[in-house]
């Protein structure tokens, strides 16, 4: 049985959640005060004789894409009880949750992969990868400082409409509300904020961070224009009687790399995030596409996972980028209609993989007309995720 969780079902819930992600809350007073905040909203567990045996967490919020707010729902500590893996419990909860979101409304569901391939089977498809650096004191940049001051924030709504300037020039990113804030955001502790003004008293950026052992940790680093960025990292640099490094990660077109110079740097590159269409024919009449392309395309989605989306859509596209969706046979619309799974169709649409790119290693199918007109149709763009859930 799939049920959305009480408040009564909390130690049940911090039961599975300790064994399942190794860690445990030490003495009874905490395990207590972690009951009395427990908050239930979002949580469904599926429940074999009455026992609580796999659970996880849909947290609904907006993304940004290109520049249109998009509702979205991400899914996150998903957990089974070793006694019960193995038996689709896993499979059951993520099939009610895309059915759960797409009755609410919800055009794309997130999540942060414990395991890639797992999601694949699903429906979900790896969309972001963001390049973590860790640099030593002696290669922080030397540069001088823009003009303009930093100053310690303390008032963090000061920084949000930074925040949301930076985050809607990307696909992806989180267009957060003040609860997002302050449940998701700003509860690391021992971390700061220290913001960037122009001499006009402009806030154009920010450091999100924690000095702690030698190391500064940057939770995030926005900077809505290369003075910003500039002034940030020598901000970062000033630090280097106190640190012996930095950990910091950074969206892949970030070009900071470039901009130090000595590109011989710690570099890592992190997947960091899945994504699905939730139905595909409802999404596609919402999408922006490319204006001035008007053309029709005939696409065969295929999903095991979400049985609505396995269809022919036929797909108006005006001159304005607006698109009328119809749902056909695809046995009717020829040989050279487009043919891909809902995960292809999921990172097309969020313009960091080009039709023409999926076409060549044989993730889109289709005649070559067909490519063209979606290659056309898809606005690209920069991807990237900072938020976890």
């Amino acid at each position: 049985m799939i049920r959305e969780l009480r408040a009564a079902d909390g130690a049940e819930l911090l039961e599975l959640h300790e064994f399942a992600f190794q860690y445990a809350i030490e003495g009874e007073a905490e395990r207590q005060r972690w009951l009395d905040d427990f908050d239930p909203e979002g949580f469904w567990g599926c429940f074999v004789q009455g026992k609580l045996a796999a659970a996880l967490h849909i947290a609904n919020f907006e993304i940004w894409l290109n520049g249109r707010k998009i509702r979205s729902a991400g899914i996150g500590s998903v957990a089974t009880s070793p006694e019960y893996r193995r038996l689709g419990l896993a499979r059951n909860l993520l099939t009610h949750a895309i059915t759960h979101m797409r009755e609410q409304g919800i055009a794309l569901s997130l999540l942060h992969p414990f395991n890639i391939s797992f999601y694949r089977r699903f429906g979900w498809e790896q969309f972001h990868e963001c390049r973590e650096l860790e640099l030593m004191t002696e290669q922080l940049p030397r540069w001088g400082m823009p003009s303009g001051a930093f100053r310690v924030v303390s008032r963090p709504e000061e920084i949000y409409p930074v925040y949301e300037a930076y985050a809607q020039t990307y696909n992806g990113m989180l267009s957060r509300s003040p609860a997002w804030w302050e449940k998701r955001v700003l509860h690391k502790r021992g971390s700061r904020i220290a913001a960037y003004e122009t001499d006009a008293g402009e806030m154009t950026g920010y450091l999100y961070y924690q000095v702690r052992e030698g190391i500064m940790t940057v939770h995030e680093l926005v900077a809505t224009d290369n003075q910003a960025r500039r002034a940030i990292w020598k901000f970062i640099g000033d630090h280097d009687s106190m640190i012996k490094r930095v950990s910091v990660r950074l969206p892949m077109d970030d070009p900071f790399p470039f901009m130090l110079g000595d590109m011989k740097l710690q570099q890592r590159l992190v997947p960091f995030g899945m994504i699905r269409i939730v139905d595909a024919a409802d999404f596609l009449a919402r999408y922006p596409f490319s204006p001035g392309h008007a053309c029709t395309i005939r696409l065969h989605v295929r999903d095991e996972t979400a049985s609505w989306n396995e269809a022919g859509l036929e797909i108006k596209i005006s001159s304005d980028g607006e698109a009328e969706i119809s749902r056909k046979s695809p046995e009717t619309f020829g040989e050279d209609c487009l043919s891909c799974s809902i995960g292809t169709l999921s990172l097309l649409v969020m313009g960091n993989k080009r039709p023409s790119a999926m076409a060549s290693i044989g993730a889109l199918q289709g005649g070559k007309e067909q490519i063209e007109r979606l290659e056309k149709a898809l606005l690209g763009g920069n991807i990237c995720l900072i938020d976890a859930f």
